[in-house]
């Protein structure tokens, strides 16, 4: 039995698919690596880890995002204290204590219980 298929069916071409099987916008991708990459380097490289946090920031305003903004926020604060950039330090804790209303008391417990640490 043979069997008669089509040979000729087209299939999709890494180049017409971007995101490579994945359905994120590519900002988003952006925003996910950039935070984790911090998250990853906080610790052992804060120098690296602050313009990260910085970026999630800002692509997540520039998009009408905020999943990963508080987060940054509160490792901004945390990072900017370890490089003794107190300036900064003080207005990220500003932000984060204005952002109470959009986020759980639970966030914010855990976010102050970070920084205190």
């Amino acid at each position: 039995m043979s069997y008669g298929g089509d040979y000729d069916q087209e299939w999709p071409s890494d180049d017409d698919n971007n995101n490579m099987g994945n359905d994120q916008p590519d900002h988003k991708i952006q925003i996910e690596n950039n935070y984790y990459e911090a998250e990853n380097l906080w610790k052992t490289d804060p120098d690296r880890a602050l313009p990260l946090f910085e970026s999630v920031i800002e692509l997540e305003s520039q998009h009408g995002l905020d999943q990963y903004t508080f987060s940054s926020v509160t490792f901004i604060v945390i990072v900017a204290m370890q490089l003794e950039e107190f300036q900064k330090m003080i207005d990220y804790q500003k932000r984060m204590l204005a952002m109470t209303n959009v986020v759980s008391k639970q966030q914010i417990s855990d976010a102050i219980s970070k920084v205190q640490d």
